[in-house]
């Protein structure tokens, strides 16, 4: 595992290199809702994921890699996003609101700079799930090593339509990919992450660059 945090000096680099757009605010239309079955890769492109549980599983065993100060660290700094075969990622930093009771979480994200990470991912036809392939070195959220690859378990997809009826439904929206290895210590790993998404409510008054997004 990586422990130098790069990150502010990767990110203040690529800002000088990179752009784009702002996410998608607009309503998916998903396949379905249930937490089995096939899901369309457009269900989640474009929209801002927060990693909320990360877990190495070896044998009857787990850890949960959030409780490492330094994977704190990456999570709590970035959104990742899907985009169009590559993975990247928003400045992100939480943000008070009481415009949502708890426990919806509010955040603060620039969405003016999407930079990349070292993340692709494509959908898989014949398993009817996406997969995320790693590229070098990561200093945005090391779990993936170099070379390996990862999968959405469908069985762990659950996404909403609206803010609206995320909000009010009793059920978080969500999806949880897979990355699977053999250490050369441990033998069999098993990594499990799971990411939410975030619904844009409001832009900011004053830096029009940061749009505020909430987590249900």
């Amino acid at each position: 595992m990586k422990r130098t945090f790069t990150f502010l000096t990767l990110f203040t680099v690529a800002l000088l290199h990179f752009s784009c757009t702002n996410v998608n605010t607009e309503t998916v239309e998903p396949i379905v809702l249930n937490a089995k079955g096939p899901f369309q890769q457009s269900q989640f492109e474009n929209y801002p994921m927060r990693v909320t549980d990360a877990y190495r599983i070896v044998g009857g065993d787990s850890v949960n890699l959030l409780a490492d100060s330094i994977i704190r660290i990456y999570r709590n700094a970035v959104c990742l996003t899907f985009v169009e075969g590559r993975v990247y990622f928003y400045s992100s930093s939480n943000y008070p609101s009481t415009k949502f009771p708890a426990p919806a979480q509010t955040f603060s994200l620039n969405t003016k700079i999407m930079l990349p990470t070292n993340m692709s991912y494509r959908w898989d036809t014949e398993k009817q799930t996406m997969i995320i392939r790693s590229s070098g070195s990561s200093s945005y959220f090391p779990i993936i090593p170099d070379g390996k690859e990862a999968y959405i378990d469908t069985t762990g997809v659950y996404l909403h339509k609206s803010i609206q009826e995320a909000q009010a439904s009793n059920r978080t929206g969500q999806i949880r990919f897979i990355y699977d290895d053999v250490d050369s210590k441990l033998g069999a790993v098993s990594n499990h992450i799971t990411m939410r998404p975030l619904w844009s409510y409001e832009r900011d008054s004053i830096a029009q660059a940061y749009q505020h997004f909430v987590m249900f």
